[in-house]
């Protein structure tokens, strides 16, 4: 895993949030269903990460870290290009409905 420091923003298709519940003073995690959020990092200021599900009953031990995706990963390209024409900014529902009438062409 590269550090931040070592990632060559110009490389970057897109970040994402990813987020956990940790579930107990072991450390015990469990990841539920959130609203994703992606952006294009440099076009739009970085998003609030999304608030913690309702199942995930211990809210102050909900983490969140931003996740890259570079553009020589598989599909990052066209998930970019979505996310630009959507200003930048675009929510897991909203890739859906886009890859779902993709596919019917």
């Amino acid at each position: 895993m590269e550090s931040i420091a070592n990632i060559d923003m110009d490389e970057v298709a897109y970040a994402e949030w990813s987020c956990i519940c940790v579930r107990n003073s072991y450390g015990e995690t469990c990841s539920y269903d959130y609203d994703r959020i992606y952006w294009i990092p440099g076009l739009v200021s970085l998003p609030k990460p999304p608030p913690p599900p309702p199942l995930c009953k211990n809210r102050e031990k909900w983490e969140c870290i931003i996740v890259y995706a570079m553009l020589e990963e598989i599909g990052a390209k066209e998930k970019s290009e979505f996310i630009r024409k959507s200003g930048g900014l675009a929510t897991e529902e909203q890739l859906s409905e886009y890859k779902n009438k993709r596919q019917l062409y």
